[in-house]
């Protein structure tokens, strides 16, 4: 693991499951992201009562979407993962990492996604990409569990 404090997105790792079930995946690292931004966002709930000036404020449900932009790669594994949850709502297991996802003590958030918007950009002098809107999607483990977002460390090897 890296002992760098502070990280530009050159440091971060994408990652997608290839494995046939959560409780196991098989981490693919994806290298066609360009730019990449992870949104985490509650709404509130707000209490009010004669007995007081104030208002007061608790969260409630977690919304996690994100966007990224990926350079257009034919035949690219990723690409096609993308476009069937596109066209099929397929959900993507995905690990965004701050260190590569073997090491240990590496810190990554892994979400179920959806894909919700594709479009293609083919600029006359610049490469072709398309701009990724995701977000977290239903995904059940293989005992029926619902998966949520989670903020995980690898363990240390015994």
């Amino acid at each position: 693991m890296s002992d760098q404090l502070l990280r530009h997105g050159l440091d971060c790792y994408t990652y997608y499951s290839t494995g046939a079930d959560y409780e196991n995946p098989v981490w693919a690292l994806t290298d066609i992201i360009r730019d990449e931004s992870l949104g985490l966002s509650k709404s509130r709930a707000e209490f009010m009562s004669r007995g007081s000036k104030f208002k007061r404020q608790k969260g409630a449900l977690i919304e996690a979407t994100g966007s990224f932009t990926v350079e257009y790669r034919k035949g690219d594994t990723f690409i096609d993962k993308l476009m069937d949850s596109f066209l099929n709502n397929t959900p993507i297991d995905m690990a965004f990492a701050f260190d590569p996802i073997a090491e240990e003590g590496t810190e990554y958030i892994r979400f179920p996604i959806e894909v919700f918007e594709f479009p293609f950009d083919r600029p006359l002098e610049d490469g072709a990409t398309i701009e990724v809107e995701i977000g977290l999607t239903e995904f059940n483990k293989s005992d029926g569990s619902l998966v949520d977002l989670e903020w995980l460390t690898v363990p240390a090897t015994p």
